[in-house]
């Protein structure tokens, strides 16, 4: 029953800051809080790889004081240091986030036994030995080089007084959004919603009429949306729920959804975050970025060569439609800003005309002023 509008940037765009997806039932989908940052690469999985990395926040769940040679344990007599620490956190550090703070450094500790175990029955098997092994190690220093490389040129360069600049710019001056708290209840037809509007009218709980009636799962949380802003509901729904006082409920209101009942529960403004609330995400935004660039300017000065001949069919027609992506969407930005400039055309004309139809209404009346004083005298 929500519009849920996922648009693409550029590069960085914080006039809605990151976008976190709600389910209020089977067909009721809402953005809450804040922008998604959606970029289109059509270059290499390693540069979706380096996006990945981008958005990854570390954990950080080690000592910040422990020097990286640190012992954390010792697999026999093999320690594990807070360097290897560091390394395995940035290597499964997203797949950590579904385990308790506090249980994250002793699941990673364990996680490094066993790769010590199992590295040292390798070598007794003798499986270090071979081209493939050393294959796999000329790949793994490949990412070694890589994942160095971006923590030093790339992460590392984005600072906070970078990030305050971004905040004061795209966000800081946002303003203020009215936001509306309310319930519904969604029936197939209008007889419906008018009978139960009212056993409302008449005393009825509405939340406890949510439950027993709402056609979506929302309604077992009592209709409750939570809080919206303008533009995360279909229309008609947004128009009926906006105008609405504190308190009161709606007549039935027709969408494609069906014929909902409305209760507005609150209304409020929300201001834009602090910085402190959006930073990791501008940092992350800013990291994407300057990746973004890097990656570029790197493949401008390369020689690539796709051998594999349907490897180079595939990449050729990925560029030919982000071609036509492109001329799609600076057509679709000319014909806008057209209009806009038409509507604006039509909207100054009408005020030239409205403005000389109240001098000539002011002219007429000075003039019947004039005439009935001058008959008086």
């Amino acid at each position: 029953m929500m519009l849920c509008n996922f648009p693409v940037f550029p590069t960085i765009s914080l006039r809605a800051w990151p976008h976190r997806a709600k389910k209020c039932g089977t067909r009721c989908l809402k953005m809450e809080n804040v922008p998604a940052l959606a970029t289109f690469t059509a270059h290499s999985t390693w540069t979706s790889d380096l996006q990945s990395i981008a958005h990854f926040e570390p954990m950080s769940f080690h000592p910040a004081l422990a020097a990286p040679d640190t012992v954390v344990a010792k697999v026999n007599g093999t320690p594990i240091t807070e360097a290897e620490m560091t390394y395995a956190e940035a290597e499964i550090g997203q797949e950590l986030a579904g385990v308790p703070k506090e249980n994250r450094r002793r699941v990673l500790v364990e996680y490094l036994t066993e790769a010590h175990l199992m590295a040292t029955a390798a070598e007794k098997a003798k499986l270090d030995k071979g081209d493939d092994f050393a294959d796999r190690m000329k790949y793994h220093k490949l990412r070694a080089l890589r994942d160095a490389y971006f923590e030093k040129k790339i992460r590392e360069a984005v600072t906070e007084k970078e990030a305050k600049a971004i905040y004061d710019e795209k966000v800081k001056s946002l303003p203020v959004q009215k936001e509306v708290r309310a319930r519904h209840i969604l029936v197939k037809t209008e007889e419906e919603a008018k009978k139960i509007a009212k056993e409302i009218k008449g005393g009825a709980d509405f939340g406890k009429m949510a439950q027993k009636h709402s056609k979506d799962h929302g309604g077992q949380g009592g209709g409750d949306l939570g809080y919206f802003t303008r533009g995360q509901m279909v229309k008609e729904f947004e128009e009926a729920a906006f105008k609405l006082a504190k308190g009161k409920i709606s007549d039935p209101v027709k969408t494609d959804f069906g014929w909902h009942l409305i209760k507005v529960e609150d209304k409020r403004d929300r201001k834009p975050p602090t910085f402190k609330e959006v930073e990791s995400q501008i940092k992350a935004s800013l990291v994407q970025s300057k990746l973004q660039t890097s990656v570029m300017e790197m493949r401008k000065s390369a020689k690539i060569e796709m051998v594999d001949a349907d490897l180079k069919k595939a990449i050729e027609k990925e560029k030919a439609q982000r071609a036509a992506f492109e001329k799609a969407k600076k057509e679709a930005m000319e014909k806008a800003k057209a209009a806009a400039k038409k509507d604006g055309d039509k909207k100054a004309d009408d005020k030239k005309s409205e403005d000389k139809k109240a001098d000539d209404k002011k002219a007429d009346d000075k003039k019947s002023d004039d005439k009935a004083a001058k008959d008086k005298k």
